[in-house]
């Protein structure tokens, strides 16, 4: 699982993920890795994040996104044609799958979360529609014209305290709610200023995914769903996305591991 976070602020916007990958078996797991790319920066201007399947094809989504931004581009790079593209091109990839397993992907397999600048010069965020089983993208708000925040995901932690409340963590239990007690539990959401400055987005963004890095890490799931296994984790990965184009604020680094001293040295 993965937990990607998106802000924008009225001069910009911030994309921002851990870097776990498990491999799940029932309540077998372990950590594949904790140094995932998960945030993209493939043209100027533009951000993606990634959450969802780790491979398609036996190869990472970081490798494919590496061939995606390697391919001629038509045109004026905008986020509109960004998206499109993107859709098409890893919606042939998970058909290609498909058919090599022979069992269809599931609805939301693989999700990305895409902000950019269009051809107006507006800060937008792109996520994918949840009733389809390929990456297929729209624009949704927060924008550098509306400031806010959303995030995909892993998202129960986030919810409780954004939301109220986790719907789909009732729904999994099998609790249904009354209208009237759901509206009331949302009042229990927090009221969330909208980030003013590029440090406030910034820090919306990360504070996100470290609550969902933490709770995973300090909790043993909920008395609903007792056994949490720790999906999120690792490096953070936070990129700037401006009108002039990209800063990384944490970017995924390679390094010798301190393992021994030799190492170290």
């Amino acid at each position: 699982m993965t937990i990607i976070a998106a802000t924008a602020a009225p001069d910009g916007l911030v994309l921002a993920a851990d870097g776990r990958t498990t491999l799940v078996s029932g309540r077998r797991h372990r950590i594949a890795s904790d140094h995932t790319h998960k945030v993209f920066a493939p043209f100027p201007g533009i951000g993606v994040a990634t959450h969802g399947v780790a491979l398609l094809l036996d190869q990472t989504i970081a490798g494919h996104m590496e061939k995606f931004a390697a391919q001629p581009v038509q045109g004026t790079v905008t986020i509109e044609k960004v998206c499109q593209d993107l859709s098409e091109y890893f919606t042939k990839l998970l058909d290609a799958q498909a058919k090599e397993v022979k069992r269809d992907p599931s609805p939301g397999a693989l999700g990305f979360v895409v902000a950019g600048y269009d051809a107006d010069g507006v800060g937008l965020i792109f996520d994918p529609q949840k009733d389809g089983p390929g990456p297929i993208l729209r624009h949704h708000d927060p924008s550098t014209r509306l400031p806010g925040h959303l995030f995909r995901g892993q998202t129960q932690h986030a919810r409780r305290l954004f939301e109220g409340y986790d719907v789909d963590g009732l729904k999994r239990s099998e609790v249904t709610l009354d209208a009237n007690v759901a509206e009331e539990l949302r009042k229990l959401g927090y009221h969330m200023n909208a980030p003013l400055s590029l440090q406030e987005a910034v820090d919306l963004a990360v504070f996100i995914v470290r609550l969902t890095v933490d709770m995973d890490r300090l909790s043993d799931g909920t008395f609903a769903e007792p056994e949490g296994i720790p999906t999120c984790g690792g490096a953070l990965q936070v990129l700037l996305i401006t009108s002039k184009g990209f800063n990384w604020i944490l970017q995924p680094q390679l390094r010798v591991g301190l393992a021994g001293a030799a190492e170290a040295s």
